[in-house]
C-alpha cells in the first residue's frame, strides 16, 4: 500500500521568493542525490488556494510506511540536506503549516496515463 506524505505550509510574509529558491534547492538536492532517496517515489511542489490562502504543498510517495521511516531515519544524519531543510524552516509561517499521511485504496482502479 503506497503511503503518501502532504505538507503544507504558508510562507511568511514577504518570503515567497526565498520559499521558492530554498524548495527549488531541495528538489535539485534530492534529483542530483536519487541514490540517498531511493525510497521515495515522487517528489512534488504545488500551490493550491484553500480558503483565500495560498499554500504550498509537497507530496512525497512512498511504497509503504517502512520505507518512508527507514529515510527518515538515515537522512536526518545528511548534513547538506537537513541545512536546506533549517534554512527552509526559517521562511514559512509555523502558525499556518501541516501534515497529512494518505494511504491508497483500490489502487488497481484508479486511472492514471
Amino acid at each position: 500500500m503506497a503511503i503518501y506524505l502532504i505538507e503544507l505550509w504558508i510562507p511568511k510574509e514577504g518570503m515567497e521568493g526565498k520559499c521558492l529558491e530554498i524548495s527549488s534547492k531541495v528538489l535539485d538536492y534530492v534529483r542530483r542525490n536519487r541514490e540517498r532517496f531511493k525510497e521515495l517515489k515522487i517528489l512534488r511542489l504545488l500551490r493550491v488556494f484553500i480558503g483565500g490562502k495560498p499554500w504550498w504543498v509537497t507530496i512525497q510517495e512512498y511504497d509503504d510506511l517502512k520505507s518512508m521511516e527507514e529515510l527518515d531515519k538515515r537522512i536526518v544524519n545528511v548534513k547538506e540536506y537537513m541545512g536546506l531543510i533549517m534554512e527552509w524552516k526559517k521562511c514559512i509561517e509555523h502558525k499556518e503549516s501541516n501534515a497529512l499521511l494518505l494511504m491508497d485504496l483500490l489502487r488497481d482502479k484508479w486511472i492514471e496515463d
